[in-house]
């Protein structure tokens, strides 16, 4: 081998082992280290430390990052201790936390980091800036105060609830196949939240409650869940609810697109509500709809098992049918279609433009309404 070959392979084995080189930590870290920093098994302080390289954490060790600590690589965690990011950390790269179920990775108020991925570990405390939160087979999420980027939360499987106070989510929200409560609740103790994206949840097994949160014009999807769903002071564009194994509340929201509930085994209550959609409510036990307005879409109530309840509401077009008991009261309908209900029909106080009535059983009893145009079939007397 002549020399400057030689000198070539000596020059890339240095490089090669230089670039996986690891500084051992074994209490507290300042100043700059070029290498990668390992903790193995014991309690480590970086503290206002430039790293260029990545932290490794493992065997039940433990990371606490102070002042203005830079990490230019990632950040990971093998059956690892507690990861907490404070101060003014930044890391470039990706936190992640992996086969530690007992671990807590906490992002404080003034960090930012990049994406934090968790898998079979515990929980997340975020107050700071992060890109995305994806939780696989962890524990409880919480953003109090912090930002998620544009790539969002998702929580597939695990247990614990996701909680959001004071946070602002520019990404999307999805919880699926999980266990645990979706929690963006106003409140004296929990500030105002915004979700900027939508929220999915499915297949799994608890509630979702969105109350006095800015959700701006994103799409709700709930689909074969065990739940109640309760949305309140949201603005949102599509709603779809199908296959939820509880109840549904709307509350002072308000629509720019369609909302699908069908398949609701408990109870459907809606009140004070704007839509610009067609809206339509089928299977589900009982549905209350009062003093919301629909911008003339059309709403359809079909094959509901409990009583179907409209009062004070205006310009919308409706059709109920196969239902229960219905009653219809103080609304203004443009056009009304009822026909096929079994368990009694009242309608008083109305003003409807045109009136359709068939094939219910009793016929519908009618007082109070103003019919504007034409009443057919057994409303023909109203």
């Amino acid at each position: 081998m002549n020399r400057s070959l030689c000198q070539a392979t000596f020059l890339s084995i240095t490089i090669f082992t230089a670039a996986f080189a690891q500084t051992p930590c074994t209490g507290t870290i300042t100043g700059t280290i070029v290498d990668d920093v390992l903790v193995d098994g014991v309690s480590c302080t970086i503290q206002g430390a430039i790293i260029t390289g990545s932290v490794q954490v493992i065997n039940g060790g433990t990371l606490n990052t102070t002042g203005a600590t830079q990490i230019s690589g990632s950040v990971s965690g093998m059956s690892s201790g507690d990861l907490r990011l404070q101060g003014t950390t930044s890391v470039l790269g990706d936190v992640s936390s992996e086969s530690s179920p007992s671990s807590t990775i906490v992002v404080g108020s003034n960090a930012v980091l990049g994406k934090i991925s968790l898998k079979d570990s515990g929980r997340v405390t975020v107050r700071g800036f992060v890109s995305a939160v994806l939780s696989e087979n962890s524990g409880r999420v919480l953003v109090r105060g912090g930002t998620v980027g544009g790539g969002g939360i998702e929580a597939k499987l695990g247990s614990g609830n996701i909680v959001l106070c004071d946070a602002n989510v520019t990404g999307s929200v999805g919880v699926i196949e999980r266990a645990g409560n979706l929690l963006a609740e106003e409140s004296s103790s929990c500030p105002k939240t915004t979700i900027t994206g939508g929220i999915l949840i499915e297949k799994g097994n608890g509630d979702a409650r969105v109350i006095g949160a800015n959700f701006t014009s994103g799409d709700l999807s709930v689909v074969d869940q065990i739940g109640d769903v309760t949305i309140t002071s949201a603005l949102l564009s599509d709603i779809g609810i199908s296959n939820l194994d509880g109840s549904v509340t709307l509350s002072m929201i308000e629509t720019d697109s369609d909302v699908g509930l069908s398949g609701i085994t408990g109870s459907v209550s809606v009140s004070s509500s704007a839509f610009s959609g067609d809206v339509g409510i089928e299977g589900s036990t009982s549905v209350s709809v009062t003093g919301s307005s629909f911008a003339n879409e059309s709403v359809s109530v079909i094959t509901n098992a409990g009583p179907v309840e409209f009062s004070s509401n205006t310009e919308l077009s409706l059709e109920i049918s196969e239902n229960d008991d219905v009653t219809l009261t103080n609304n203004e309908i443009a056009i009304a279609s009822i026909s096929s209900n079994t368990g009694g029909v009242g309608i008083a106080g109305n003003t409807i433009t045109e009136l359709n009535c068939v094939d219910n059983m009793p016929p519908p009893v009618g007082s109070g309404n103003t019919i504007l145009l034409i009443a057919t079939g057994q409303c023909a007397s109203f």
